[in-house]
């Protein structure tokens, strides 16, 4: 296959951008499963999801709400970096954010898979 030449895959999604998106959205929901350091809720849409624990000592518990679904891919392919620039494009706020960066930091091996 040359570089220029998308795998089958890649062009469903192409053609699919909503499927592309829930995809994106359900596995960085299964990476989320696996935050060891305090707890993450999120609103999407008004759906109310949460990740992790708050056993851990000063571990905070930070809301995000998405307005934008292009997030998901952003921080799913991205990492930590994803989540900042999604941030600065309005795709998510938050009422904490220092909350929001203290998670990513603690979580950092996990965002930047």
């Amino acid at each position: 296959m040359n570089r220029h030449s998308k795998s089958t895959e890649e062009h469903e999604m192409a053609q699919s951008p909503g499927l592309f998106l829930s995809w994106s959205k359900r596995t960085l929901f299964e990476m989320f499963n696996d935050l060891r350091f305090g707890r993450l809720m999120i609103d999407n849409c008004g759906q109310h999801y949460s990740f992790g624990n708050t056993q851990a000592e000063n571990s905070p518990t930070v809301n995000v709400v998405v307005h934008n679904q292009r997030f998901y891919p952003d921080v799913l392919f991205k990492g930590s970096l994803g989540a900042a620039e999604s941030y600065m494009k309005g795709y998510w706020t938050t009422d904490n954010l220092t909350g929001v960066v203290r998670l990513i930091v603690a979580n950092i091996d996990l965002l930047n898979r």
